[in-house]
């Protein structure tokens, strides 16, 4: 009866984190603007792991209006659905990122970049270490400012030298 009520418990926070999140989103900018600006924000995260225990958040600044910087932040704060064993507890990744329809539309974007990055686990040495990756996604913006952005990303590890793929959707929100 504990684990049922601590697991109740535990996505009742969860859900309140994510509504927080969404609340701060849609103050942060009622009026928006087009994406790719150079000089413009945008806060991403990826809602699928934020049910699942991984509160996630990515921030990206335009450079110029084909060229962006990402850094990217993830914990396995809750257990539930991901065994720690399987999935680090820490991920952080940076990197330059091309945008190829920058110049051609202003709310849809086709995206191309690398990243290098770090995790860490406290349970299993081979989820530590460095990694460097290649990531390819579309940003389609279906709002003033809101956009989604699923792309594809595959990532290698220097420690286990064997590559991994990943899908995700991220839902972000250009705030400047």
């Amino acid at each position: 009866m504990d684990a049922l009520s601590s697991c109740k418990c535990r996505g009742k926070n969860i859900i309140k984190s994510i509504f927080l999140a969404f609340a701060l989103l849609i103050t942060l900018n009622t009026f928006g603007q087009p994406l790719n600006q150079a000089g413009s924000v945008s806060l991403s995260t990826n809602l699928i792991k934020d049910v699942m225990g991984i509160p996630n958040l990515e921030v990206e600044y335009n450079v110029a209006p084909s060229f962006s910087i990402k850094v990217f932040a993830e914990v396995l704060a809750f257990d539930y659905i991901y065994d720690r064993s399987k999935h680090p507890d820490f991920v952080t990744r940076i990197g330059p990122y091309y945008h190829f329809l920058a110049n051609k539309s202003e709310n849809q974007d086709l995206q191309l970049g690398t990243f290098g990055g770090y995790t860490w686990s406290k349970n299993t040495d081979d989820l530590k270490g460095m990694n460097v990756g290649l990531e390819l996604g579309y940003k389609y913006q279906f709002s003033n400012s809101f956009y989604l952005f699923p792309r594809g990303l595959i990532t290698y590890p220097f420690q286990s030298k064997k590559p991994f793929p990943g899908l995700e959707l991220l839902i972000g929100k250009v705030i400047n």
